[in-house]
């Protein structure tokens, strides 16, 4: 992890290095598509170097609002679903999943600054909202003798989340091609975060259920990501 964010530092200082350069290379006519209209679709490079999602994203585009300044548009989606039938027999176990759902969703609107842009090489940096929901269902069957020996009961775990925030970036772009370059850079998030969660215990036999614990917890937090690489195709 340090190892990332000192190289990501060099990186940046080698773009403001490249950058002072007077080199025709680094002209605005050069290869260089940092210009109003312009778009983006920006892919993560794994670490064995294979093409990704974005941070780990479902989807990462960028529009130019000017040569200076870039909307972006970051978001995710993650889910599992999986379940068992009902009729398949549980008795001889403790506890056994019948039901699993899992829902997460963010995504991320930072407004990007080029300070540089007519260079090749140039770092930049950006400053947005964040928004996330993630919802969790499990129900399990557990073997049950309080009201009879054929009784089972099962328990239903949900849970909401979501949280709202914004987001910090710094990164340096480098274009190998027009309309192709290689970027690195680092996210540092703080948000406010709401988490509710339900259990619920019911007996089958005797249609019995009952809402055993209630929780809600709520905090304001900060993280830091990972230092991402990705390559973005301009069109």
């Amino acid at each position: 992890m340090l190892s990332k964010k000192i190289l990501l530092v060099c990186l940046l200082l080698l773009t403001s290095v490249l950058s002072a350069k007077e080199s025709t290379i680094f002209h605005q006519d050069s290869l260089n598509y940092l210009q109003k209209n312009a778009m983006a679709i920006q892919f993560g490079i794994s670490n064995n170097f294979n093409l990704t999602t974005f941070a780990g994203s479902s989807f990462s585009f960028k529009y130019h609002l000017s040569r200076k300044i870039a909307l972006r548009a970051i978001g995710s989606l993650a889910t599992r679903i999986y379940g068992k039938a009902e009729d398949e027999e549980y008795y001889d176990m403790d506890v056994s999943n019948l039901e699993y759902k899992y829902y997460n969703i963010n995504g991320k609107l930072p407004f990007v600054f080029y300070p540089k842009p007519s260079q090749n090489a140039t770092p930049y940096f950006g400053l947005g909202p964040l928004i996330g929901y993630s919802y969790e269902y499990q129900k399990s069957k557990n073997s049950a003798s309080l009201y009879s020996t054929n009784s089972y009961k099962e328990t239903i775990r949900e849970s909401y989340q979501w949280n709202l925030g914004f987001s910090v970036l710094a990164g340096a772009e480098l274009f190998i091609k027009k309309n192709i370059s290689i970027h690195a850079e680092y996210f540092a998030s703080m948000y406010y975060l709401y988490q509710k969660q339900t259990i619920i215990n019911v007996w089958q036999n005797i249609r019995k259920s009952e809402t055993i614990k209630t929780t809600k917890y709520d905090d304001l937090r900060t993280e830091g990501s990972n230092v991402y690489f990705g390559l973005s195709v301009y069109f």
